[in-house]
């Protein structure tokens, strides 16, 4: 057998597994039901299977090694067979055991409801009381309900984690982080050298922001800076700017349909959703997950978003983002083979979403998506740009503690994991830690458990959709006027993703993708530049 029709027979393998997969993650989170995540064990582990086949894996990096390919389509093909088989060379019973714990602990994350008064509450309860309540008591129940939830799935978390890291060191790698990181294309030294360079250059920003915010939040709640505590932001996990210091973007879209306000938009610069809309599930109920997410089932079309949609700016962001997602998956070429009908690496998708979902709060975008007067967008410009800014430092510091306490916890995951969580927390995001507290606050992120060793890829997002933004004004909004342009109704900006981004798929590396999209390999400077600004 060659190796062309080595990934023909491998194709027909996974890519009817790959799509019940899909549809069984998907009717679990829309539902709760327990048969649901039974089946999505039992077929991600069915996956692990095929990938950790000794055989194939030997044959696949035979190939690879002698550089035997027909043309460079399968050449790259052959990489990425490598990298995941490669990650599967391991015990089946760790694989089992991974997939079993990882689908029940998703399922107690959808199903857990935090209580408060004899009620339950919603994930978007427990925000409409953070965003709302001014006695500090009750925001610190409700709060501290909330966290429960990592009570119940510590140890089992913690296992899953021991059993990632013994999987990883049965294919030869320290541990499940530093594995995960290669397997995906990625440097962890590269990376942590990022990260420090991100961190140095806006302690000092975050700082002057943090210092107003909880000078305001003291005043707020009547009690001295030293006394403001986590519950006393709006955010669970102060990965959002407050209210208190942002401007009032909520009422914009108060009364308003998000997910129509998107559509019009997507559909304004040439990339219709509304296929993609019908198939989805955009609001909340009982059971079913709080969280959102896009899903490509099957990489022929069927695309999917999950939401819990509310009429406010952060659901409205989010609706964009997601279908940033979306998008970006249907419009992959769809003459790729089936295993390059994706984005090369998660980063690249994160940076369309991550662009798209932040025009919820641009000034222009807002005045063509909610016809708002020229008086209005002026007023909204005078403070919308320094909001902007504090609200990415608010964000590049929660990635700190992310990428920074998901390391550690694959270094030692039997360590003190929740002095760990607070001492990161207090040294990335300046927050004092609740008095005596010793619970595993770490362990309420969702993330760790259906995302492991993902994070960083959002504060990557952030980086190339501040490379391709400052692309897109240079070179396709006519900028020459020193105003800067209207993304709404371009369709130019949407050829530039489609042609330049999208199609491609997985047919060439990250790098090399932003490289030719933009002219220049990726840069931190755009990111850094707009964090220095100092805006009105």
């Amino acid at each position: 057998m060659n190796f062309r029709e080595f990934v023909v027979e491998h194709e027909n393998v996974i890519k009817p597994l790959k799509k019940k997969i899909a549809l069984a993650h998907w009717n679990g989170s829309i539902t709760g039901a327990k048969r649901y995540f039974d089946d999505l064990s039992r077929l991600r582990f069915h996956l692990e299977e095929v990938y950790a086949a000794r055989e194939d894996f030997t044959f696949v990096e035979r190939v690879r090694a002698s550089g035997d390919f027909e043309n460079r389509l399968l050449s790259r093909i052959g990489d990425i067979l490598y990298l995941r088989y490669l990650g599967r060379q391991t015990d089946l019973s760790f694989l089992a055991g991974i997939t079993k714990l990882s689908s029940g602990l998703e399922r107690k994350f959808n199903l857990f409801r935090a209580e408060f008064n004899g009620m339950k509450l919603s994930r978007n309860d427990v925000s409409d009381i953070l965003l709302t309540e001014r006695n500090s008591r009750k925001r610190q129940l409700v709060w501290e309900s909330h966290k429960r939830v990592g009570e119940l799935i510590e140890e089992d978390l913690i296992r899953l984690v021991e059993l990632r890291n013994e999987a990883a060191a049965m294919a030869g790698f320290d541990n499940f982080y530093s594995m995960s990181l290669y397997l995906n294309e990625q440097d962890e030294g590269n990376l942590v050298e990022l990260f420090d360079r991100l961190e140095r250059v806006t302690r000092e920003p975050f700082r002057a922001v943090k210092d107003e915010l909880d000078g305001r939040t003291a005043q707020l709640y009547g009690i001295t800076e030293d006394q403001v505590m986590p519950w006393h932001y709006e955010d669970l996990y102060f990965q959002e700017l407050p209210g208190l210091f942002s401007m009032n973007f909520d009422k914009y879209y108060s009364g308003t349909m998000p997910a129509e306000i998107a559509a019009e938009f997507y559909d304004s610069i040439g990339m219709n959703v509304s296929d993609i809309l019908v198939r989805s599930d955009l609001y909340e109920r009982e059971g079913k997950s709080p969280h959102a997410f896009c899903t490509d089932i099957d990489r022929a079309g069927d695309i999917r978003v999950l939401c819990n949609i509310k009429d406010n700016a952060k659901w409205t962001d989010t609706i964009l983002h997601e279908l940033g997602h979306a998008v970006y998956d249907k419009y992959v070429s769809g003459s790729l083979p089936y295993l390059l009908r994706i984005y090369p690496n998660i980063c690249l998708t994160e940076a369309s979403a991550i662009f798209f979902g932040g025009l919820a709060r641009d000034p222009l975008w807002m005045k063509s998506a909610l016809d708002l007067s020229v008086k209005e967008v002026e007023k909204i410009s005078s403070k919308a740009g320094r909001a902007i800014r504090a609200r990415l430092l608010v964000f590049a510091r929660w990635c700190q503690v992310m990428f920074r306490f998901e390391r550690e916890l694959y270094r030692n995951p039997r360590g003190d994991l929740n002095a760990i969580w607070w001492n990161i927390v207090r040294e990335y995001q300046f927050i004092t830690p609740p008095p005596r507290r010793d619970m595993p606050d770490w362990a309420t992120k969702i993330h760790i458990v259906t995302s492991p060793v993902y994070y960083h890829n959002y504060m990557l997002g952030e980086l190339i959709a501040a490379q391709f933004r400052n692309y897109i004004e240079n070179n396709i909004i006519d900028g020459t006027s020193g105003k800067k342009g209207s993304i709404y109704g371009n369709k130019d900006v949407s050829q530039f993703f489609i042609d330049s981004v999208y199609s491609s798929g997985n047919r060439i590396s990250s790098n090399e993708l932003i490289e030719n999209a933009t002219g220049e390999p990726l840069k931190v400077d755009y990111l850094m530049s707009y964090l220095r600004e100092e805006k009105s």
